[in-house]
């Protein structure tokens, strides 16, 4: 006996409707644009204030030593030129840098209050700092950053540095070439 035909299932539509309209994407605001202006002698206790808030736990991770007020303004104070950082009239962190050799900029610090950070804040001073560098006739900034600093590690690679020493007292020399 022969066996009965099969009936064959209609097709499965393997096409995958959505059941929910797609939601539109937020735009990502602009953060409003920052100045620098030269240090005030009334800055020291924003300077230590924010570099405590920001370095105090992560440099004594790294060092093996408390950050004390006397060795972060004798950093800030010894670099060749320290801004401060301020967006709509209000400090919100500094850099510092010098250039110590022809065509060599050492970028000593770039420091955003927690409030100010994953803004794109950093990135801007990060471009602007290019820029100044090489109209100061660089072609390297290197700095140094604390081993323990994973987050700031991971936001000097982003920008183009590269670790090319270390550690050493608890931080790696990183680099960039412009």
């Amino acid at each position: 006996m022969p066996a009965k035909p099969r009936k064959s299932k209609p097709a499965r539509n393997t096409k995958v409707q959505a059941k929910t309209k797609a939601k539109p994407r937020a735009e990502k605001k602009s953060p409003p644009p920052v100045s620098f202006r030269e240090l005030k002698p009334g800055d020291d206790a924003f300077l230590l204030q924010v570099t405590r808030e920001t370095m105090g736990e992560v440099f004594e991770k790294s060092v093996g030593t408390k950050l004390t007020d006397q060795m972060i303004l004798q950093q800030i104070k010894s670099s060749g030129t320290s801004l401060i950082i301020e967006q709509n009239g209000r400090p919100i962190g500094y850099t510092s840098y010098t250039v110590y050799k022809p065509g060599t900029m050492y970028w000593g610090a770039l420091v955003l209050a927690k409030s100010a950070q994953d803004q794109g804040i950093g990135s801007g001073i990060c471009h602007e700092m290019f820029a100044h560098a090489k109209t100061l006739g660089c072609q390297v900034i290197q700095g140094h950053v604390q081993v323990e600093n994973t987050v700031a590690v991971k936001f000097w690679k982003t920008h183009g540095f590269e670790i090319v020493g270390g550690p050493t007292q608890g931080s790696y020399e990183i680099e960039k070439k412009l």
